[in-house]
């Protein structure tokens, strides 16, 4: 992730404790995970797509803060690091993937599935890519306050656009969406 370069590019920090770290994430995104799929159905997805897009939001805010030298050192980014990497775990990962094909007609699920998830992985790319150029050309506090900003209107699409298709038969959700958009 773009912000395990981050935490593990401080200067203060030693080279195993920035392995550490990597690892650390990591197992985190791997623990987390089957959170939501464990939980999805009882908490909804509309839920957990909101509650990820303002928990990362506020974990963008933390780490701009913690960048721009407000609170603590280098140590203090680990805890939004890891909150951030929860928050997306448990749900913009696995609920859009799941989300999506309850939305369309059976016919083009697949079709569906396929484009989303090439669509998911070539927006990871965008920010990972472009991670280093946005930190050298706006600072890495700018950067983190954008993609704060992003995740915040993420939440605001999902207030606005998104149904929640908990407990619905997959035939109902179609009829569900089609109704609430006119």
């Amino acid at each position: 992730m773009h912000v395990t370069t981050t935490c593990a590019g401080q200067d203060d920090i030693s080279e195993s404790r920035k392995l550490f770290y990597t690892l650390l994430v990591g197992v985190v995104y791997v623990a987390a995970t089957p959170f939501a799929t464990l939980t999805v159905d009882r908490l909804g997805r509309r839920a957990l797509l909101l509650s990820g897009s303002f928990g990362m939001t506020l974990m963008y805010i933390g780490i701009s803060v913690v960048i721009g030298g407000s609170i603590g050192g280098s140590e203090a980014l680990l805890p939004f690091v890891l909150l951030l990497v929860i928050f997306y775990s448990v749900s913009w990962g696995p609920v859009s993937c799941a989300m999506a094909s309850e939305l369309v007609e059976t016919s083009i699920r697949a079709k569906v599935n396929a484009v989303g998830t090439v669509t998911n992985w070539l927006a990871d790319y965008v920010v990972v890519s472009s991670f280093l150029t946005l930190s050298s050309t706006l600072g890495e506090r700018a950067t983190f306050a954008m993609y704060a900003s992003i995740c915040f209107l993420s939440g605001i699409f999902v207030l606005v656009y998104v149904p929640e298709t908990n407990g619905l038969a997959l035939g109902d959700v179609r009829g569900s969406v089609e109704s609430e958009n006119g």
